[in-house]
């Protein structure tokens, strides 16, 4: 057993040096443990963790922000994997019941993707493995790359959730970075935030060529009516609108919110509906 300083908890924590039951609190932890080798290991994981699972079943054992202490007792981990991110207060709270959890550095952008990958993978004992995914990751990265000049991104307005929190991102989070390598512009950049909520009149002002709405799931999809959200907003003058060029999708279809290695993907299917709506000349 080592003890490594975790700076989010702010505490020392305790991680086995050869973990055989692993529990995961992130679905992009999840993606990256199975990548590594791990499936067998994995003894626990979130109700969002599903599709990263290879059609393999695993229990779930916790929510955003509960955790189901029966189930916990049950799978018995000698380790469990979060982020800093939504599960941060979670986190917090299996700590100070004394379970050994360690939460990964939320990525900002695309190569911190990578660095968590080279994390996990040395706190589960999978060096080798995790440093060959992390090649192959950043060879990904570099020929994704869509070569196109700045005048010619389409300038591109992103929200997830709408109405339920209409939440964007601005140059501090991964997304932002998706957009980049997939050939568009995050309209919002320039700002040094992570995530935050959107100023509608702001984005009228700036005047995107594309506007993505990402919703959670298909009921809630349903409930929005992108139109009468437009006119509730006053965008109709906006480009994106008066052109057409809007995109609803599901996460699971566009998951432009999931942080794992799958990120590759997500960055062809995003330059995929780029062409599909006329950008680049096409």
């Amino acid at each position: 057993m080592s003890k490594i300083f975790n700076e989010i908890l702010h505490e020392w924590v305790d991680i086995p040096e050869k973990p055989k039951r692993i529990a995961s609190l992130s679905s992009s932890v999840t993606e990256i443990l199975v990548e590594l080798g791990l499936m067998e290991k994995l003894v626990g994981v979130t109700y969002w963790c599903s599709p990263y699972l290879k059609g393999v079943e695993k229990p779930a054992f916790a929510s955003v922000d509960k955790a189901d202490y029966k189930r916990l007792e049950k799978i018995k981990p000698d380790i469990i994997l979060t982020t800093s991110g939504i599960h941060r207060n979670l986190a917090l709270e299996l700590h100070s019941k004394g379970y050994n959890v360690f939460p990964i550095p939320l990525a900002n952008n695309l190569f911190e993707i990578i660095s968590n990958v080279l994390i996990i993978g040395t706190l589960v004992d999978k060096q080798r493995e995790a440093r060959e995914l992390a090649t192959k990751l950043s060879i990904e990265i570099e020929t994704s790359m869509v070569d196109v000049r700045f005048e010619e991104r389409p300038r591109v307005y992103t929200e997830i959730w709408p109405q339920k929190f209409s939440i964007t991102f601005g140059g501090l989070a991964f997304i932002n970075d998706l957009i980049y390598v997939a050939g568009g512009y995050n309209v919002f950049s320039e700002k040094p935030l992570t995530y935050f909520t959107a100023d509608f009149n702001e984005v009228a002002a700036l005047n995107p060529d594309l506007m993505i709405f990402i919703f959670e799931n298909p009921r809630e999809m349903r409930e929005v009516d992108i139109s009468s959200l437009v006119d509730i907003r006053a965008w109709r003058n906006v480009k994106a609108v008066k052109r057409g060029k809007i995109v609803t999708a599901l996460q699971r279809n566009l998951p432009l919110t999931h942080s794992g290695p799958s990120f590759v993907k997500t960055i062809k299917l995003l330059h995929a509906r780029f062409e599909e709506l006329g950008f680049f000349g096409k």
